[in-house]
């Protein structure tokens, strides 16, 4: 596990590896969990400038929320889909509801 702040995040500091990521805001409570066959790619497309322009309003209020985030790899997409399975359940983030 990584936590990261978003005013730190960096492209070459997150895995290609697949695995499943979690957004915090500024109280520290979990928003959003999401997983990806790729975290860099999938978390480069969070904090893209550009993605605010064309996000829809949940996805603009989602991005604007969030704080900190925290990624789990690994080994496959399989493994991926049930952690997050489990942490949406363990934590009910309001974006994923």
């Amino acid at each position: 596990m990584n936590a990261t702040a978003k005013s730190e995040y960096s492209t070459q500091d997150i895995s290609q590896s697949p695995g499943v990521y979690v957004f915090r805001d500024q109280f520290k409570q979990v928003i959003y969990i999401g997983k990806a066959k790729s975290l860099r790619q999938r978390l480069s497309s969070y904090f893209q400038p550009s993605r605010l322009k064309t996000a829809d309003a949940k996805l603009r209020s989602l991005i604007n929320s969030i704080a900190w985030f925290e990624t789990f790899t690994v080994k496959t997409e399989s493994e991926a889909l049930l952690l997050e399975s489990r942490f949406i359940k363990q934590y009910a983030p309001k974006y994923n509801i």
